[in-house]
């Protein structure tokens, strides 16, 4: 390489390591945020254990596994598990704008009052789409993935869930993974109205409700990656 051809690499080095080094910031200070949100809709519905970091653990391996075969290994690249990742904690976050009286109550909730709680995807893809729009001034796109999750991690695979009776594929892939998630993590831990179901019993429940409330690629996948599955259960079960 002759002096000029060196110049000119020093010049481009130091100009990627520049942009290396934002970008690095930006992720840090959006990945602080989101645990920090995650953090507070968990204050306002306390999850007992670790309930957000195993299901986000159990999302991130299902998205993993899926992308191994199938239609998804294009869609499913190392970016989108950190995003389902990352943003799976924040499935409910939408419940901030749900009151104390309905969120906290401790026996069931009537018609009207699950109605209103029927509200928190929406609420949640609306808070998120305002992040969004802010990151999107500033010529980033972060919260695609959270949005998802958030509105459409109750939709059922059938089009019976909600808020907006999304059938099958019409559901986010990413949300249909958490919906897997969530409700795997919520079976199989105790909480104050129930003993923790027996990992066999939750897979047995759950592959009753494949085509119906989950996708069947993602309850396949799951079964599929179960060793993986079951080694997080085992060091943050909570039981």
């Amino acid at each position: 390489y002759s002096n000029e051809h060196t110049e000119f690499l020093n010049n481009i080095a130091a100009t990627v390591s520049h942009v290396l080094e934002k970008t690095v910031v930006v992720e840090n200070l959006v990945s602080a945020a989101i645990n920090g949100l995650a953090k507070l809709a968990e204050s306002r519905d306390p999850e007992t254990g670790d309930h957000l970091t195993r299901m986000a653990l159990y999302s991130a391996i299902i998205a993993e596994e899926l992308a191994r075969d199938g239609e998804y290994t294009e869609l499913i690249t190392p970016q989108y598990v950190r995003d389902v990742y990352n943003f799976a904690p924040m499935h409910d976050i939408g419940k901030v704008g749900i009151s104390d009286d309905i969120l906290l109550k401790p026996g069931r909730l009537d018609a009207e009052e699950r109605q209103e709680m029927e509200r928190h995807p929406t609420i949640g893809g609306e808070v998120l789409r305002k992040a969004e729009q802010q990151m999107q001034a500033m010529g980033h796109s972060i919260f695609a993935i959270g949005i998802e999750i958030a509105e459409c991690h109750h939709e059922k695979f059938d089009g019976s869930g909600y808020p907006k009776q999304l059938k099958q594929n019409d559901i986010p892939l990413s949300a249909r993974i958490v919906a897997a998630a969530d409700v795997f993590d919520a079976l199989t831990s105790k909480r104050p109205y129930k003993e923790a179901w027996s990992i066999e019993r939750t897979l047995d429940v759950m592959q009753e409700d494949v085509g119906k409330h989950f996708d069947p690629e993602v309850i396949a996948a799951m079964l599929r990656a179960l060793p993986a599955i079951t080694g997080i259960y085992d060091r943050l079960k909570h039981v």
